[in-house]
């Protein structure tokens, strides 16, 4: 699963990046390449992601998410994760992405892979990527989709590759984002 990120309305190119690099991760895997995104006034700009790999995007759209805040942009997207269960989740190094991926890591309980340069599955398993030492060395987490593993790559490291277009679907989610919603 990949988050596409959007800002102001427009897909970021981080989206596609991350698409383009899920969907050669999908393929190593044998599994279908989806895509979530949430934010305000998003349903005719998704299916441009279908050029860069997208087979299916799960989307929130609304107007409590014109504005990013974590707490709105997590509810939205755990909802979304929980609706594909995916191996793994793919989302940018961008500030979004950075400050996002703790928290959906922290409410699925699941491990977070912070600033990989690489996803790779080698016999079965995906492994993530990450430099260490002012990239004199490399860190290879193994057996990264053990449940909904977070891993954010750094910006501009996963190519951006164009795919023929598929058919794309698309599927809304609802979700209560009420920040008052289950407090007592």
């Amino acid at each position: 699963l990949a988050f596409a990120e959007v800002s102001g309305g427009e897909l970021k190119k981080s989206a596609f990046e991350v698409v383009s690099e899920a969907k050669r991760l999908a393929a190593a895997m044998g599994a279908p390449m989806t895509v979530c995104a949430a934010g305000a006034g998003i349903t005719d700009k998704l299916g441009a992601l279908g050029k860069y790999g997208a087979e299916k995007v799960l989307a929130v759209d609304s107007a409590l998410l014109e504005n990013y805040t974590n707490d709105g942009y997590t509810k939205a997207v755990v909802a979304l994760v929980a609706a594909a269960d995916p191996a793994v989740v793919l989302l940018p190094a961008s500030a979004t992405g950075k400050d996002l991926a703790p928290s959906i890591a922290a409410a699925l309980g699941a491990p977070l892979f912070t600033d990989c340069t690489g996803v790779v599955v080698e016999d079965g398993k995906v492994q993530a990527l990450r430099p260490v030492y002012a990239g004199k060395a490399t860190i290879t987490w193994d057996g990264v989709a053990q449940y909904h593993d977070q891993t954010v790559g750094r910006p501009q490291t996963f190519q951006l590759q164009v795919f023929e277009n598929g058919d794309l679907v698309m599927a809304w989610q609802e979700v209560d984002l009420d920040p008052l919603a289950g407090l007592v």
